[in-house]
């Protein structure tokens, strides 16, 4: 493990405010870890790392071993970060945990899209495609069990048609025509297709044809 140490961490006072010149590093080891202070340059702050797997050793450049490890590896965290946010997919969020989970699964899709270019012998798709691929196949499962669910919903109003007869003697509405009632007699010119019984467009939502 090897990684930088902040300077408001507890450590030894050569450490913490070291006096170093410029391409100058200093070591202390305590058990397997090794800690290190280095100045690259007069203008930069000395940087501070800690590792469980290097040496001592400085390079005939005078950088420490130890900085070109963490360099070297840091590249591929530096990477991965940058191929996790090609495409965000973060949601604004106060909970902590919400932000873990939406990060890890950012995660996991970059590592399968990796692993789907390294095992595919078939032309391989763009990421941006893969991703809708993705998406798809995971909804398809929910959106049949949701269909299988949800009833038949198209109203009896979608399947009626009226036309109007030109020239006829007007039908009683059989939607809203009642020759006893309150509102009495309503007639109309318009009729349904389906049944042929007069009928105002207003009332097509309560209108059921005599042959259902």
């Amino acid at each position: 493990m090897t990684g930088t140490l902040r300077k408001n961490r507890a450590m030894p006072s050569s450490i913490k405010k070291p006096t170093i010149n410029e391409n100058e590093a200093k070591f202390l080891r305590q058990g397997q870890l090794l800690l290190c202070v280095y100045k690259e340059a007069r203008r930069r702050k000395p940087v501070r790392l800690l590792s469980t797997s290097c040496k001592a050793v400085l390079n005939n450049n005078g950088k420490p071993k130890l900085i070109e490890h963490y360099n070297t590896k840091m590249g591929g965290v530096d990477l991965a970060d940058q191929l996790v946010s090609a495409y965000v997919d973060d949601r604004k969020t106060m909970k902590v945990w919400k932000k873990v989970v939406f990060n890890l699964l950012q995660r996991m899709v970059t590592n399968a899209y990796i692993l789907y270019k390294q095992n595919s012998d078939a032309p391989r798709l763009s990421r941006l495609s893969f991703l809708q691929s993705l998406i798809e196949d995971l909804a398809q499962e929910h959106l049949l069990s949701r269909q299988q669910r949800l009833p038949n919903r198209e109203p009896n109003n979608a399947r009626i048609r009226l036309r109007k007869i030109p020239n006829v003697k007007e039908k009683d509405c059989s939607g809203c025509s009642d020759r006893n009632g309150w509102d009495g007699r309503k007639r109309t010119r318009t009729v349904c297709v389906r049944c042929g019984n007069g009928l105002h467009k207003k009332c097509k939502h309560n209108h059921v044809c005599v042959d259902e």
